[in-house]
């Protein structure tokens, strides 16, 4: 596997490279997912939430058209 040292240093290069981008998944995009979770739990939810003068209304039966 480690004959010649092209072949280690892409080894190395890929071992570093996934290292990085799970630091930067744990750090960074894993703890988002609780945001997420929360806007998707307000979209499908029951009752409408206003933030800031926008309104969602969910299973609005209204077409986007008129909405807008």
């Amino acid at each position: 596997m480690f004959d010649t040292t092209l072949r280690r240093k892409r080894v190395i290069g890929i071992f570093i490279l996934v290292i990085l981008l799970a630091l930067f998944l744990w750090f960074n995009r894993i703890p988002k997912l609780d945001t997420v979770q929360g806007d998707l739990g307000g979209l499908s939810g029951a009752v409408a939430d206003c933030f800031q003068g926008f309104c969602i209304e969910p299973n609005s039966d209204a077409s986007f058209l008129s909405r807008w």
